[in-house]
């Protein structure tokens, strides 16, 4: 609100703010700004206040209520799957922010014409919301490659379990991590802060990711051949970010056929209740 208020009437900043906040929390995406949010790429506030709200909405509701009964001293400890959940969202929102900040640093379609600070501000919007809200404050058509094929990752994995996010989840993500590295190390058990995860957490992880890879080859290869005309890079993008109800676009969607629609509509459905 005092952000918007610099620009807009008294309650129209009210609107504006309640309309974005609650976006933003639901992982929605939806803007009230033809451009989304490019326009306040230089807000210090915006940047931040909406960041947290997404965060706060992604990592679930149990994992909010969990930390709370903490402080309250309700309950002990945290548990496994929130200490999963914030651990894994940190560590790719980090990952991501440095990603985007060296592939686009001097990409003058998005951040390259930003001070510093702003390029920092920016990398750190869009790679937390880039997993599960579809806010921009960049060009995602001016994207590089490199970034583009990152935001596809990103989009894929997701929120945390019982969010208002979508994709395959950190805690799958982080499930399936831990098993690789405790099978290269030739362990028995699978082990995350002194506790022993069972193999059927890792093989169910193992069957989501499977299952959805799947679906989104198949739903690619059916695009590619309705849309035979444009690039599958730009095709995947799309259609990963339906499934992960991300809902950020290289503004290719509008210009698809009906039928590409359907399946977009379809995968945003499938992606939203779980694969």
């Amino acid at each position: 609100f005092f952000e918007f208020i610099k620009k807009f009437s008294f309650f129209k900043a009210v609107y504006y703010s309640l309309f974005h906040s609650v976006s933003a929390f639901c992982n929605a995406g939806f803007s009230l700004f033809s451009d989304n949010l490019s326009g306040f790429k230089n807000s210090f506030l915006i940047n931040m206040t909406i960041s947290l709200l997404i965060f706060l909405g992604g990592i679930g509701f149990s994992t909010i209520l969990n930390c709370y009964n903490v402080l309250r001293k309700k309950e002990k400890k945290l548990t496994l799957t929130t200490k999963l959940s914030i651990g894994i969202s940190v560590f790719l929102v980090i990952i991501g922010m440095i990603a985007i900040f060296i592939f686009e640093y001097s990409n003058k379609n998005t951040i390259g014409n930003l001070p510093f600070t702003q390029k920092l501000e920016a990398s750190f919007f869009q790679s937390i919301t880039t997993r599960t809200a579809g806010f921009n404050t960049v060009s995602i058509s001016g994207l590089k490659k490199s970034t583009s094929l990152l935001f596809i990752i990103l989009m894929f994995i997701g929120a945390s379990p019982g969010s208002t996010g979508g994709g395959v989840k950190t805690t799958t993500f982080g499930l399936i991590v831990l098993g690789v590295i405790t099978i290269i190390k030739n362990k028995e058990y699978i082990e995350y802060n002194g506790r022993k995860i069972s193999w059927t957490n890792f093989n169910r992880a193992i069957s989501i990711v499977f299952i959805s890879v799947c679906y989104i080859v198949i739903i690619l290869f059916l695009l590619i051949l309705l849309e035979p005309d444009i690039n599958v890079m730009n095709l995947l993008f799309e259609l990963v970010s339906a499934f992960g109800t991300v809902g950020v676009t290289r503004n290719l969607t509008p210009y698809l056929g009906n039928m590409s629609k359907i399946l977009l509509i379809v995968t945003m459905f499938i992606g939203r209740v779980g694969p």
